[in-house]
């Protein structure tokens, strides 16, 4: 115990732990390895219920609209679908979101 409380006590460990810290953050700042499993685009078909007697019945819009802007500017159209068997689907599309200093997310 008194040789880590040693170790840990001198200026030069608390120096190259700092400076360790600082790379490490600057590193993952810069690099942004987890883009490597990050998908940014989805392209998922819309989703199939199937009818009562077993055909598969297309969707049915129940509201569709386009995206206003408020702090951002913002474009992009939203669909709710009702499938088949009753259930309702959010569906957006072509959505951009435009922040500050040219970062665009879509």
């Amino acid at each position: 115990m008194g040789r880590v409380r040693r170790t840990l006590g001198r200026p030069w460990f608390i120096t190259v732990l700092v400076t360790g810290v600082v790379l490490v953050g600057a590193g993952l700042y810069w690099f942004q390895p987890w883009k490597l499993w990050v998908d940014e685009t989805v392209r998922d078909p819309l989703p199939v219920a199937e009818a009562g007697g077993g055909a598969q019945a297309p969707p049915k819009d129940l509201a569709r609209g386009k995206l206003i802007s408020h702090e951002h500017a913002t474009s992009g159209s939203v669909r709710i679908l009702r499938l088949a068997d009753g259930t309702r689907v959010l569906r957006l599309t072509d959505l951009a979101m435009y922040l500050s200093a040219g970062v665009v997310l879509r």
